[in-house]
């Protein structure tokens, strides 16, 4: 692929910019397929309804979420649902991914009362993307608006 004596490190490190360089294209094609569409809607192959009601849920959410390209389809999705401020944006994702009954299993750190750390989930990942993407807010923000809500 590329001539010259390279070190371990970087050949690991072109190999680690040819797999983003595919994923890229791979997540710009979907991408473009649905801005064709113009609309915003999950994918087909969702496996959950959303808002999420059973636990179970979120783990099989999670393990589709592995992909890059249907993490960044779902964060497109939520990224549209809009809001006044980075607060009322990240509550509409959340109460748009998560019902309450659901919710009321989980705090941010999950360190009161025998609560799951919704920190450590993929969703977190997924709401903080979803905000970040048209707001100027920090991760911070975010995270403390998902606290308090």
């Amino acid at each position: 692929m590329f001539e010259g004596n390279h070190s371990a490190f970087e050949i690991q490190v072109i190999n680690l910019l040819v797999t983003i360089k595919n994923q890229n294209k791979d997540i710009k094609s979907i991408l473009l397929q649905n801005n064709k569409e113009l609309t915003f809607e999950l994918p087909s192959d969702f496996p959950v309804s959303l808002p999420i009601v059973i636990a179970q849920d979120i783990n099989l959410l999670e393990e589709y979420l592995r992909s890059e390209a249907k993490l960044s389809l779902l964060i497109l999705y939520l990224s549209k649902l809009g809001g006044r401020d980075i607060t009322n944006k990240t509550n509409i994702i959340l109460r748009r991914l998560i019902s309450n009954q659901l919710a009321v299993r989980y705090s941010y750190l999950g360190t009161r009362q025998e609560k799951k750390a919704f920190k450590s989930t993929i969703l977190n990942k997924v709401v903080i993307r979803a905000v970040l993407s048209g707001t100027i807010a920090t991760e911070q923000e975010i995270e403390d608006a998902i606290k308090n809500g």
